[in-house]
């Protein structure tokens, strides 16, 4: 399920102790991923050293820090860091983690989201990257479903927290795959509010969309359980009926939307006639079936 109560939280914001808190929470559950920042956060006093270190790498735009915050509780629930920035080259790389408690939440997807758009929109970045250990089945999977392409695995890349070198699996986008996906995403979206009418597509229209799909799963429902070889004529007598009089008001709501539109709405209309032709064919079919 996703959790969308949360903003994110830039580093001048952020205090010393709610810093260390995440870190202390989730100690056990980032030491294999994040042992760096452990490492670094030790105690209070660390933490509030390691937070003015990446404040000054912020200032002079050698890395950038966003933390997700619970709106509720105004807790820190995560952190991600644009690092090993190249200016030569125009590349640098993602790290990121989220509170135990708020995995799988769709909170990680978002804020890569927002900072691939940062990182190639805003810092001209030409190459974003990102290094998981093998064993993070998860930040691979946040990698792929961004469009990633994992490029190799670097051999003992990575010391871990009980100092074991382990294999690192590496995954780069560039900036001209970034920006043809999202083309070909708003073009998607595009062709799909054309298809629902866009802007003036009124709120009704939504409705008859939604009340003519349901009506029909609704007939395959009631047929299913009620017209069987043994079902009353009491049923047969009722059911085409209630179909005739959800087939009308449905009817009436796409003649009110019609009356309500401009000529220039043709094209809604007619992309509409298969919803209006569902019901219809569905009162048709039972009375000739069970009535007639």
């Amino acid at each position: 399920m996703s959790f969308t109560d949360w903003k994110t939280d830039t580093i001048a914001n952020i205090l010393p102790e709610e810093f260390y808190n995440l870190i202390e929470k989730n100690r056990d559950h980032i030491q294999k991923t994040f042992p760096v920042t452990l490492s670094y956060c030790p105690d209070l006093e660390k933490t509030k050293q390691f937070l003015a270190f990446n404040q000054d790498k912020e200032n002079h735009k050698e890395g950038y820090f966003f933390y997700p915050r619970d709106n509720k509780t105004n807790a820190l629930i995560g952190y991600l860091c644009i690092k090993s920035i190249d200016n030569r080259i125009s590349k640098c790389e993602l790290g990121y983690f989220v509170d135990e408690d708020y995995q799988g939440k769709g909170i990680t997807s978002k804020m890569v989201s927002e900072t691939l758009d940062f990182c190639f929109n805003t810092l001209n970045m030409n190459k974003v990257f990102i290094c998981t250990s093998k064993i993070n089945k998860a930040s691979q999977q946040i990698a792929l479903k961004h469009h990633f392409k994992q490029e190799g695995i670097l051999r003992e890349e990575f010391k871990n927290s009980d100092d074991t070198l382990e294999d690192v699996v590496y995954f780069g986008l560039l900036q001209s795959e970034y920006l043809l996906k999202k083309d070909k995403l708003t073009s998607g979206i595009n062709q799909l509010k054309l298809y629902m009418g866009s802007a003036k597509m009124t709120s009704l229209s939504y409705k008859i969309l939604f009340f003519g799909f349901y009506y029909y799963w609704l007939y395959k429902a009631i047929k299913f359980y009620f017209f069987t070889d043994n079902a009353s004529g009491y049923l047969i007598f009722i059911y085409p009926l209630f179909i005739l009089a959800l087939t009308l008001f449905y009817l009436i709501s796409v003649l009110l939307f019609f009356k309500k539109s401009s000529s220039k709405d043709s094209y809604y209309k007619l992309i509409l006639l298969p919803h209006i032709i569902v019901p219809i064919c569905t009162f048709f079919y039972v009375m000739e079936k069970y009535v007639l």
